[in-house]
């Protein structure tokens, strides 16, 4: 009898240490949550509070034979300075720069209809985010294809791009801009835009 009460008395702590330690887990376990996973899109950005983009798009590249042909053809022609600013140069300068706009279709610039899914499709793109540095086309670009961001019909900013040069400006925007986009997004707007111009010029 008093080996079978020592037994008992050895057993009884470890019975309940072990009870103890898996009910301590079971709580553990149940008050963990997931690890959420934080990315980088939880913290983006668009460049432009706007409900409307406008696109705008230009022939001139396909036209002409190279790109001293095209500079020279827009050198030459004083009529068509503005033309010259906008494909190669700084305008627009800003997002009051609306007079540019205006003058677009003078320039040879059509105005192309961007469908709401488009227009969708362009937002997650056009955000501010890290983005790694690209190499680029050493070349001067032509911008034959230019975004016009607007918020209740008034101009907040722009993009102009030169897809064949994977080269893009954004005007207007506070955010940092440098690196936007990348050659994979560059490819990404390309493709979308070209659908709307492709569908555009079917009609």
């Amino acid at each position: 009898m008093g080996c079978r009460r020592n037994i008992m008395k050895t057993t009884h702590p470890l019975l309940f240490l072990v009870f103890f330690l898996m009910v301590l887990n079971c709580k553990k376990n149940s008050s963990e949550k997931p690890i959420q996973k934080i990315t980088v899109e939880q913290n983006i950005q668009p460049f432009f509070d706007y409900d409307k983009i406008e696109y705008y798009h230009s022939n001139i590249d396909n036209s002409l034979n190279g790109l001293n042909e095209i500079y020279d053809k827009l050198e030459e022609n004083q009529i068509d300075s503005l033309q010259f600013k906008v494909l190669i140069g700084n305008v627009p300068e800003n997002n009051i720069d609306s007079g540019s706009v205006n003058k677009l279709n003078q320039i040879g610039f059509r105005k192309i209809p961007l469908s709401d899914k488009k227009q969708n499709e362009l937002k997650v793109i056009f955000v501010a985010k890290n983005r790694k540095s690209e190499p680029k086309d050493g070349l001067k670009p032509i911008f034959t294809d230019i975004l016009v961001f607007k918020k209740q019909n008034k101009i907040v900013g722009f993009s102009k791009l030169s897809f064949k040069y994977l080269q893009s400006i954004i005007i207007g925007s506070k955010l940092n801009s440098g690196y936007f986009p990348t050659n994979a997004e560059h490819q990404k707007i390309e493709k979308i835009l070209t659908e709307s111009y492709r569908k555009n010029v079917a009609k």
